[in-house]
């Protein structure tokens, strides 16, 4: 039954004391779905998988300066330059 509210009428608050008056049953059982669903996927995502990548911030935080960069030289290669006429 919808009441007849007048001009000062908020849609919010219409909707907010229909959800916990008429709704309150339907809307905790949702509410509760939902947590399920959001604990269900954390859960999902910690489980352990073999074969999968995983990072350690407590190793990553232990290593040092010199463990992060190592400077290589190499030979600079030198290719031949190419001929007047030829296909590149």
């Amino acid at each position: 039954a919808q009441a007849d509210l007048g001009r000062d009428a908020s849609n919010t608050a219409e909707v907010g004391r229909l959800l916990y008056t008429q709704y309150a049953f339907p809307f905790e059982l949702a509410s509760v779905v939902l947590l399920v669903a959001a604990i269900a996927a954390v859960a999902l995502t910690l489980r352990k998988r073999t074969g999968v990548k995983v990072q350690h911030p407590e190793q990553q935080v232990l290593v040092t300066k010199a463990q992060r960069l190592k400077l290589v030289s190499m030979p600079a290669e030198v290719s031949e330059p190419a001929q007047p006429g030829s296909a590149i």
